[in-house]
């Protein structure tokens, strides 16, 4: 498990992913670009996948994605 941990966060790593707090949340931080399935599967293994995830580039850090 510690492999795949450490895999997971490799892979956020190269695609930029970035967490900060947004009005007192915990978010994810992702250029649209980059999201996509080995994202998405890499924020499930750490089980991150239940915070916002805000796009830092189209309509700005206001713009939200389930």
């Amino acid at each position: 498990m510690e492999e795949l941990h450490r895999q997971a966060r490799a892979t956020l790593n190269r695609r930029g992913v970035r967490f900060f707090r947004v009005g007192g949340v915990s978010s994810i931080g992702l250029w649209s670009a980059e999201d996509g399935p080995e994202v998405r599967e890499a924020l499930a293994v750490l089980r991150l996948d239940g915070l916002p995830v805000r796009f830092l580039d189209g309509d700005g850090i206001g713009r939200e994605s389930g």
